[in-house]
This record gives C-alpha cells, structure tokens and sequence, in this order.
C-alpha cells in the first residue's frame, strides 16, 4: 500500500468512527502531501526530463508561504 493510500484508509476510519463532525484536517493534509509527494516523484524520475528551472520553479512554489505563489 502507497504512502497516500495509508491516509486515505486513515480519513475514511476517521470518519466512520467519529462521524462527520470529526476533526480531520491533520490527517486531510497528511493524505494531500502524500498525493503530492507520489506525483512529484513521477513526474522528476520520468522522460522527458524535466530543465533545472521547471525544478525551481516547482520548488520555489512548494517553498512559498502559503497564498503568496503567483
């Protein structure tokens, strides 16, 4: 089982455990940097490569705080 598939069975237990007023927004943003983590790692370890810019600019935007990324 991938990383984010992990903290998707996590919000769903989450959930049906604790109802919909449960408070999953820690684990709703552990599942999201995992998303993003997987599909980062594709997208750099596949062809074509990606330019060193287009890497610091995709880094640049994940270093922004956040609300601040043009």
């Amino acid at each position: 089982m991938s990383t984010w598939q992990h903290h998707r069975a996590r919000l769903a237990a989450l959930r049906r455990h604790h109802g919909p007023g449960a408070d999953v927004a820690e684990v709703t943003r552990d599942l999201r940097a995992a998303r993003a983590e997987d599909y980062l790692r594709e997208l750099v370890t596949t062809e074509p490569a990606l330019t060193i810019h287009q890497r610091a600019r995709l880094a640049a935007q994940l270093l922004e705080p956040a609300g601040n990324v043009p």
